[in-house]
């Protein structure tokens, strides 16, 4: 019997220890918690108008003024939110948006290049209604042109000659083509057209 009550008293003391503990580490977080939250955040510059990079104080989200009300609640956008908030809601964030659109620019020159460095100098048609091998070939057209390539191959294939009439009467207008011709021996012959590009 004292073994059990001596069990029960360590047990007690181990549960006002944890209790103790848990109690310490509650006040100390309440105590950082407060001056996380009270520290002063900069005054925004100016109010935040349509197209400005702004940060939702509270969140800590970046998001884009799509719109301001006339009661001054901005329309928002973040990522694929749409979200309402008031200016004191928000901080515009200045200089970064310059950055970025420059970022933004050098990744469309980027994907300019890689895509003139993966021009493909031939496409093939085979299979294709006239329809399909006419859209398919002003696709393959506008990137030989983006990619500078000067001779380029289109295989439509012999069947009936319809897509090759097709696509040989779509030559003819187009403005990057300077000349084409069907296909010598060793190129396909029949089944292929050569285009030389401007």
């Amino acid at each position: 019997m004292r073994r059990r009550q001596e069990k029960e008293g360590d047990w007690q003391a181990d549960n006002e220890a944890r209790a103790g503990l848990r109690r310490r580490l509650n006040e100390a977080e309440d105590r950082l918690s407060p001056g996380q939250e009270a520290a002063p955040e900069a005054p925004p510059a100016r109010p935040a108008v349509a197209g400005d990079e702004v940060e939702l104080v509270k969140m800590g989200t970046r998001a884009t003024v799509l719109t301001v009300n006339k009661d001054g609640v901005l329309q928002l956008q973040a990522g694929i939110l749409k979200i309402s908030a008031r200016q004191e809601e928000v901080r515009v964030v200045e200089g970064e948006s310059q950055t970025k659109k420059e970022a933004e620019r050098f990744i469309r020159r980027t994907e300019h290049k890689l895509r003139t460095l993966g021009a493909s100098p031939e496409v093939d048609l085979r299979g294709m209604t006239t329809d399909e091998a006419v859209g398919a070939l002003d696709l393959f057209l506008d990137s030989a042109m983006l990619g500078k390539l000067t001779t380029v191959t289109v295989i439509h294939g012999k069947g009936t000659g319809a897509v090759r009439r097709a696509v040989h009467q779509r030559l003819k207008g187009n403005r990057y083509v300077a000349s084409f011709r069907l296909g010598r021996y060793g190129e396909g012959e029949d089944g292929v057209t050569i285009v030389e590009m401007k």
